[in-house]
């Protein structure tokens, strides 16, 4: 329809189905539209990449993206092995790597991540960080500051 316009088609009977509710009976209001019948809508959207993924954004839609899996699990493993080292579980990267079955450059990229600032880990389990904040970005991006405010400038930018 357009570049900033998406066109949904939709059939009456196909609804019904999908969706299982049942033909209309007596007992329904009978000026319902024919099974066959379709109808469509227009609404505004933009296109936004994720990674390598292209995803469909709706202008002031609530936001019920799912949770970016991959985000979580970087996190979680990086607060996990800081844990690890600080209670004495483990004395180095080489013992997480040995138990974890990484690299040492994975877990050495992976381990910042513990010190992220809670705005950014609140975005990230809550599925509301930025689209351009994937787990590749956020691994392998580059150094990250210690310090928070200038982590969220950098990162939620």
């Amino acid at each position: 329809m357009g570049h900033d316009r998406l066109l949904l088609s939709f059939s009456i009977g196909g609804l019904r189905s999908v969706l299982r509710i049942p033909k209309a009976t007596a007992i329904w209001a009978t000026n319902e539209p024919e099974a066959d019948e379709e109808f469509s809508v227009a609404v505004p959207y933009r296109p936004a990449r994720r990674g390598r993924q292209m995803k469909l954004v709706l202008p002031n839609a609530a936001n019920g993206a799912p949770v970016d899996r991959s985000l979580v699990t970087a996190v979680v493993r990086a607060w996990d092995w800081a844990e690890r080292l600080k209670s004495g579980e483990v004395s180095s990267m080489a013992e997480i790597c040995a138990a974890e079955g990484f690299t040492d450059s994975y877990v050495g990229q992976v381990l910042p991540l513990a010190f992220l600032s809670p705005e950014i880990v609140e975005s990230i389990l809550s599925g509301s960080q930025p689209q351009s904040l994937t787990a590749n970005r956020l691994i392998w991006g580059g150094r990250l500051s210690a310090i928070w405010s200038e982590q969220v400038a950098a990162l939620v930018c």
